[in-house]
């Protein structure tokens, strides 16, 4: 609704009408919890860092030397596709095309 805030339903259209991600209602609404707490909307800043703890729970656990090999390949394609190697600041102005200071779905698939 352009409101900067998302809803249960507004996620529940995004994921399992535009996407059609093979996912539940039922597992959605598990998913909504560990993202809004309180509010009954929830905002970016909100989506991100569960996004993050998400991934952050997926990673595997990898030693320094792998860690640093990764890393060393994502700088390495931040500056192949955005002339931005660890400057990750840079690589999200560069994506954030409306420069709200937020990313939409639309700036992710667009870059």
């Amino acid at each position: 609704d352009g409101s900067g805030m998302i809803s249960f339903e507004e996620l529940d259209l995004a994921v399992r009408k535009r996407l059609k991600a093979p996912v539940s209602r039922y597992e959605l609404r598990v998913f909504w919890r560990r993202l809004d707490e309180d509010s009954g909307q929830a905002s970016i800043e909100e989506f991100g860092r569960l996004m993050y703890k998400i991934e952050l729970s997926q990673w595997p656990d990898l030693c320094e030397e792998e860690l640093e090999r990764i890393v060393g390949v994502l700088n390495q394609a931040a500056h192949k596709w955005h002339r931005a190697g660890g400057n990750w600041f840079k690589v999200f102005n560069q994506v954030d095309a409306d420069g709200s200071g937020n990313l939409s779905f639309d700036e992710l698939v667009s870059c």
